[in-house]
């Protein structure tokens, strides 16, 4: 009987170790890719700065583009409104 006990236990404990094996080996993986998105998150952050910087002078060409073309329409309608 005492035997029985011991192997029962015995299999309740590779059991359990499988398992906490597996879940240390998930853990793992999480914790990683957590560590992944955190780095990359870092290295944009350092990066920002440099990147709004060279996308600056594009946009303020398109908000200009932007302007003239407006500009353009607005006299056009006035232009068509004095001369009718």
């Amino acid at each position: 009987m005492n035997q029985e006990n011991d192997e029962v236990r015995l299999a309740l404990l590779k059991d359990s170790i499988q398992r906490m094996e597996k879940d240390a080996v998930e853990f793992e993986a999480r914790l990683e890719k957590k560590f992944d998105e955190y780095v990359l998150k870092i290295a944009f952050e350092a990066q920002k700065d440099r990147i709004d910087d060279r996308i600056k002078p594009l946009e303020r060409l398109v908000y200009g583009m932007v302007g003239l073309i407006l500009i353009a329409v607005v006299t056009a309608l006035i232009a068509t409104v004095v001369v009718t």
